[in-house]
């Protein structure tokens, strides 16, 4: 199982994204709300994201689909990706946290820590490890925002 973890920099926010000690690729906070590209392992990106947080789908330059998010509920998301389906759901009412599962199974999770975030997903390739995990930011933005604008 691998940990990925992410350094939230500059302003506007950009996510760097560690594997280990080992830079993965930089995901600007503009690219986890709307859409955009980024460079992972060497080949380009595309992250579509809807106007209203939604759907979002992650896409290689080619057009195809590695990977796609719906939204199921308000605390939780669908991820289909290589065939599989999996759930990324928010540990408890209030909670940040959000927990990856297959079916019954848990393979994962994604945790705040500070102005970052850590995510243990088992199973899954790099190119949806980092969708997961720009999902979960997404999230979390959206969630801020949610609550700013009702203060």
């Amino acid at each position: 199982m691998s940990t990925l973890r992410v350094r939230t920099t500059g302003f506007p926010a950009r996510y760097e994204i560690f594997d280990g000690g080992d830079l993965v690729t930089t995901v600007s906070a503009r690219t986890a709300q709307h859409g955009g590209e980024f460079d992972l392992d060497g080949q380009i990106y595309q992250f579509e994201g809807s106007a209203f947080g939604g759907d979002c789908s992650l896409r290689a330059l080619d057009g195809r689909v590695v990977a796609s998010a719906g939204r199921d509920g308000l605390r939780s998301r669908r991820i289909a990706t290589s065939g599989r389906t999996f759930c990324l759901t928010r540990t408890g009412f209030g909670s940040r946290n959000l927990e990856l599962a297959e079916g019954d199974d848990r393979i994962g999770r994604v945790r705040r820590v500070g102005r970052g975030a850590e995510a243990e997903l088992s199973g899954l390739d790099s190119p949806a490890e980092v969708f997961v995990l720009v999902v979960a930011l997404a999230m979390w933005q959206r969630r801020r925002k949610t609550v700013v604008i009702g203060s």
